[in-house]
């Protein structure tokens, strides 16, 4: 007979699981008949693999054991059913199926609840969670003061099951129970219980739904997959929810019988994976068997507090940029403006996409000699509203474009695996330039291209690296902060309550000091380089040249729209008390500047004016209960969708193509060092060596997932927040043709319904 050790042999989740489930039924029901107690994670995975006719553990003439009934854990139906409930009576024998993490808090009142109404003869207790992150589970879920010894660990609660059992016979009238075994109770741990299998290589963590709500993708489909109960969704990013989910990763993992090595993009997601690292490096010694398996296990963030994704090696700004809220008309150049209600300090700012939209437009007739001087001056007057973040942006559409008409698509997909740098732009434009002239040959790409480079290399040479590197060093500040701020909302979490209002805007304003701290004042020589710049195009200078300098070329503007977006709490905008600093702040550079440029007049009223303007918009990037205003765009998975306008794949998708090809993956960070390591580097003044240098940003692991990749049996991609039925096709189309002889799973805490998720295998 199967013992249940050995259900976990290689093969489809959902065959392991299959075999879990008679596995355990025969081992422990002795031929006695069995009631199924399961909570709604695992009820709805017997449910969903008896629709789909894999386990039938209700069904006689199957040759395998079957259960008489089979009944939920839920407390209101338990409550609902008063005694004995309606249909066959319970069996003689009860056994407990929990997949969630949280059973000691969570599920343990409705099993006392069962055992103490009922006479059974013995009863089994399976748990998902394996005994060694027991510990664990029991520093974020304290168990339940009633009913069960402490502390948490298998001999303690094989006592409290004994009591409990006990007390439902003596309170029963069925008279003196049978007990068939010296040992009427027992404790099996059954790992692949956390996770629900949908396909072939496809699964969803049950037990994660509610905490990360999916986003909407405005899909017609999107009210199908999104969780119906958002009410534990308050606070997705606090400590509690964030050692849920990596304690229901782990758990898969140790069902899979494998040792993961994390990968993340996203805040939350980098979170979690460095989270699972820590668990695995503690629970690796002290596994009562061997590690079979070398998993990497990739996590992609697509939740609720999602804020503008820092790829590593990319400017900051870039993705604040990308996110900028615009019309989605495509006829006159005006409908791809910022929408003026969302924001009035750059009114002609416009995004990438809409730029590159225009300039096919805007393409001049062959038979216009001065056709491409003419779009090159217009690109030139709306370069010159925008700011070099904008430059930024463009860089990679504008690479990947001209390398389309190049007839490169080698170049055209370069770009998407790293920051163009200027150095690779003129190179293209230079081999551009040298091709053959024919009739269809415009040069007005190649001239826009020309005009970014030359714009970027205006004044920014002697200063780029030190505003990239200061920005650095915020983004560290602010991902240490966040770190401290979600475990002091979570330190009543754990009793089911929250941090109030008050105590929430003294954490924050706490935040805002240290954010303010870190944005460096303006140098003599970057004041004495705005001096020269400005002056050299007119001896009179006015309010809008200075703004317009400050918003270009100096790096507090930007900064505190990233501080705003990285740290906006569950309530909107900046707080009350912070705003007159940051606006303190602003101002004083406005000041710098106006000083340097030997003005006269009072710019006490401009200087004020400028900075107002600069917080007006950070508060427009900050969320707003739990959802962007205007950004909701950028926080879709595909940061660009594929198509014939562009060579861009969707995030997860290339993510994944990546990884199974063995290419350098430059938008995963390696979970290998901590963030303490990162601030530790930081305050012993070792950090600034890697923040204003060439290579990676401190405490971030550069260790190539696709590498990682080529030498494992296994990669496990979850994408939190859950994924599409669409997306999860495209990726699961990506893993047949590149998974070769590994196992590739993909999983969410949402993802279509199990119907969809069926025909991934169709």
């Amino acid at each position: 007979m199967t013992s249940p050790e050995a259900s976990a042999e290689f093969g489809s989740l959902s065959e392991q699981t299959t075999a879990l489930l008679h596995s355990l039924l025969a081992t422990h029901s002795k031929g006695l008949d069995t009631t199924i107690y399961a909570d709604a994670g695992v009820l709805e995975t017997i449910n969903s693999s008896v629709r789909n006719g894999i386990i039938g553990l209700l069904q006689p003439d199957t040759g395998m054991p079957r259960a008489r009934n089979i009944k939920t854990l839920d407390v209101r139906e338990l409550a609902a059913e008063g005694g004995n409930g309606g249909g066959l009576p319970d069996g003689s024998h009860v056994l407990f199926l929990v997949g969630s993490v949280s059973w000691p808090q969570s599920v343990w009142p409705e099993i006392a609840r069962v055992l103490t109404r009922t006479a059974y003869s013995s009863c089994t207790l399976c748990v998902s969670t394996p005994e060694e992150i027991w510990g664990d589970i029991a520093a974020v879920f304290p168990p339940s003061a009633v009913n069960m010894l402490q502390p948490l660990n298998k001999p303690n609660v094989l006592a409290s099951l004994q009591d409990l059992l006990g007390q439902g016979q003596q309170t029963s009238d069925s008279g003196q129970p049978i007990v068939f075994d010296d040992t009427p109770v027992a404790i099996h741990t059954a790992p692949l219980l956390a996770a629900m299998p949908l396909a072939e290589s496809v699964f969803l963590l049950p037990d994660t739904r509610c905490i990360f709500p999916i986003l909407s993708t405005g899909s017609k489909q999107s009210e199908d997959w999104r969780p119906r109960h958002n009410s534990d969704a308050r606070n997705s990013n606090s400590r509690q929810q964030v050692e849920q989910l990596s304690l229901n990763i782990m758990t898969l993992l140790r069902g899979l019988n494998a040792h993961g090595n994390f990968y993340s993009v996203g805040d939350t997601a980098r979170r979690v994976a460095r989270r699972c690292a820590g668990i695995s490096k503690n629970i690796g010694s002290n596994s009562p068997r061997g590690i079979q398996e070398d998993a990497v296990v990739v996590l992609v963030d697509r939740t609720a507090d999602l804020v503008s994704p820092v790829h590593h090696g990319r400017h900051i700004l870039d993705q604040i940029y990308r996110a900028l809220p615009t019309n989605s008309g495509v006829g006159e150049p005006d409908s791809d403006r910022i929408v003026e209600a969302q924001g009035t300090i750059q009114p002609g700012l416009i995004a990438g996409n809409s730029l590159l939209s225009l300039l096919r437009q805007c393409q001049p007739d062959k038979t216009d000699t001065g056709g491409s001087q003419a779009t090159l001056d217009l690109w030139e007057t709306l370069l010159m509203q925008s700011k070099p973040v904008a430059l930024q942006v463009l860089r990679s559409s504008l690479a990947s474009e001209l390398a389309i008409i190049s007839n490169n698509p080698e170049e055209a997909t370069a770009p998407t695996r790293g920051r163009v740098t200027t150095e690779q732009l003129q190179t293209m434009v230079d081999a551009y330039n040298a091709q053959p002239q024919s009739p269809d040959h415009s040069g007005a790409l190649a001239d826009v291209v020309q005009a970014v480079i030359n714009m970027e290399k205006v004044g920014l040479e002697d200063h780029w690296k030190e505003i990239e590197g200061a920005e650095k060093t915020l983004k560290l500040v602010i991902g240490s902060i966040k770190d401290t701020l979600a475990d002091t909302l979570a330190v009543g979490g754990v009793h089911g309550t929250f941090m109030d209002d008050d105590a929430l805007d003294e954490e924050m304003s706490a935040a805002w000091d240290q954010v303010l701290a870190a944005i460096p004042p303006l140098t003599a020589s970057m004041l004495e380089h705005i001096n020269l710049d400005i002056t050299k195009e007119s001896q009179e200078v006015t309010d809008e040249q200075i703004a317009e300098y400050l918003w270009q070329h100096t790096p507090a503007p930007g900064m505190v729209l990233m501080a705003a977006s990285l740290l906006a709490p569950a309530k909107s905008g900046i707080p009350s008390g912070q705003r007159p600093l940051v606006e303190q702040r602003l101002a004083a550079d406005y000041a710098s500047v106006s000083n340097a440029l030997g003005q006269k007049q009072s710019f006490t009223d401009s200087a004020s004016q400028w900075a107002q303007r600069v917080t007006d918009y950070a508060e427009l990037v900050a969320i707003s209960d739990g959802q962007r205003s205007g950004l909701k765009q950028w926080r879709e998975l595909a940061s660009m969708t594929p198509g014939p306008d562009g060579a861009y794949a969707g995030l997860l998708e290339r993510i994944v193509r990546d990884v199974l090809s063995g290419n350098r993956c430059v938008d995963l960070e390696h979970a290998e060092q901590g963030a303490a390591t990162a601030a530790a580097n930081l305050l012993k003044g070792l950090g600034r060596r890697f923040l204003t240098g060439d290579g990676p940003s401190a405490g971030v692991s550069q260790q190539n997932a696709g590498e990682a990749a080529s030498g494992s049996r296994m990669v496990v991609v979850f994408v939190v927040g859950g994924v599409t039925y669409e997306e999860a096709a495209r990726v699961v189309a990506v893993a047949r043709q590149l998974g070769g002889v590994r196992s590739v799973l993909i999983g969410g805490s949402t993802i279509g319904s199990a119907r969809d998720c069926a025909r991934l295998s169709s």
